[in-house]
């Protein structure tokens, strides 16, 4: 059995911490600072509450981080600067640093840099699938030196690949995977505005699902989350840029589907409804958020 501490206990984390605990595993997280949701949550699932940040992570072999994309950078040297109090090296590079956020290689990088530098070790892991559950339908991607055993962790559950030794291949396949699972979504509200203004919303989702019942259930299952969730898919958006301009590629693709989540994000539509994909679709036509005559939201451009 192995102690896991999680950052943090999200959707995605409460179901990750599940499984690792069906498996024999004890999960610890840090709950002191988070909402009274959040720490329900994690009571709820049968995690331990730990008083601090230090105490979570210094009571661990594991740690797992899976926050939205902008925090991975501050979380791992946070991680780095608790553990640097641990003053025997030998402990120290028994610690296991799992990064599991939508990031990009570079940022990757330097999640690594931050953890090999206080002698820690340091895995890169993917997620693809449902964001709120873990099993069947997902599949995770490890990369890094100690990927293997960290994968092992997961397999009576959950699919797992092995995306190579180095730290940041994992985060390499989510970027190019991310391209295609966050562009098609914007995509898709764009011909539905358009099909809108013409009166043929109806014909063309119908048209939609007997034609490509594939993209309808990638559709119909991921964009009514997005009210809820578009901060963070502009974040990973954003990642992707990064990553795609240090390829030396245009990434054309890529901006203009943020473009259209900065749009819908602007809208503020409500993230504690629950949509449905045809009411969604006829409120962002409704409101024009892809209208070219609204003054669109500030691009925050990758540097």
């Amino acid at each position: 059995m192995s102690r896991i501490a999680l950052i943090s206990p999200g959707a995605m984390g409460t179901a990750v911490g599940r499984t690792l605990l069906s498996q024999g595993h004890q999960i610890l997280c840090d709950v002191a600072d988070r909402s009274l949701a959040t720490r329900q949550r994690a009571e709820a699932a049968g995690f331990v509450s730990a008083m601090s940040f230090d105490d979570a992570v210094l009571g661990a072999d594991i740690v797992l981080s899976l926050v939205p994309p902008s925090q991975a950078l501050p979380v791992a040297r946070r991680y780095a600067a608790s553990i640097a109090l641990d003053g025997a090296a030998g402990r120290r590079s028994k610690r296991l640093f799992v990064d599991g956020n939508a990031i990009s290689p570079q940022t990757a990088m330097e999640i690594f840099d931050a953890v090999a530098g206080v002698g820690a070790r340091a895995v890169d892991c993917s997620i693809f699938g449902p964001a709120d559950v873990l099993g069947a339908s997902n599949v995770l991607v490890f990369s890094g030196a100690d990927a293997a055993s960290m994968a092992a962790l997961f397999v009576p559950v959950v699919e797992t690949r092995l995306a190579g030794g180095r730290f940041g291949d994992a985060s390499s396949v989510k970027m190019a995977l991310s391209i295609m699972t966050k562009a098609l979504p914007a995509l898709f509200l764009e011909a539905a505005c358009a099909s809108a203004a013409s009166g043929q919303l109806d014909v063309m989702v119908s048209l939609f699902e007997r034609l490509y019942p594939g993209i309808m259930s990638f559709i119909g299952r991921s964009l009514p989350t997005y009210p809820r969730h578009v901060a963070r898919r502009l974040d990973e958006m954003r990642e992707v840029e990064t990553w795609l301009r240090e390829l030396g590629q245009m990434a054309e693709m890529t901006r203009s589907a943020r473009h259209n989540l900065e749009r819908l994000h602007h809208a503020a539509l409500s993230g504690e409804r629950k949509w449905d994909l045809l009411r969604l679709l006829d409120a962002v036509a409704e409101r024009g958020i892809l209208d070219e005559r609204l003054r669109a939201p500030p691009s925050r451009v990758p540097a």
